[in-house]
């Protein structure tokens, strides 16, 4: 009798420690996905500030999504962006015209600079910050 309940215990543990090895593994999972949550959130506010022009949203409804400093953050983001482009543009420009004056072309890839326009920066900062230059800036949805 004592062997039948020394074996039934020692399989009870077994189970138990299975079970807290699965618990675990299942609350590392838990983890690593309410960081990811949290990183997606982040991401999709940044996302909607970089492409707020395409949006439509109400102001009050995007203001209460995204914060202060992100909004800051994303603009800096676009600022930082807009002075890479408008550097290699000039590299772009300057290496055509010290290689062969005749193959410098004016319009290499203008297209692709006209994406971050002093308009859309300013239509972005009368959105988010209220700015009082939203009535000069015209409506880019």
């Amino acid at each position: 009798m004592a062997q039948a309940l020394l074996s039934v215990l020692k399989q009870d543990r077994e189970k138990l420690q299975a079970q807290r090895d699965s618990l675990r593994e299942k609350m590392e999972s838990l983890r690593s996905f309410a960081e990811i949550i949290d990183e997606f959130a982040k991401v999709l506010n940044q996302y909607m500030l970089l492409h707020l022009p395409d949006l439509k949203l109400a102001d009050a409804t995007f203001k209460q999504w995204v914060s202060h400093d992100e909004a800051t953050a994303a603009h800096r983001m676009l600022e930082a962006c807009r002075d890479a482009i408008s550097e290699e543009k000039v590299l772009r420009r300057l290496k055509a015209s010290m290689a062969c004056p005749r193959l410098a072309s004016s319009s290499e890839s203008d297209a692709s600079y006209e994406v971050l326009s002093d308009r859309e920066n300013a239509f972005i900062r009368a959105r988010l910050f209220g700015r009082d230059d939203a009535s000069s800036t015209p409506s880019l949805s």
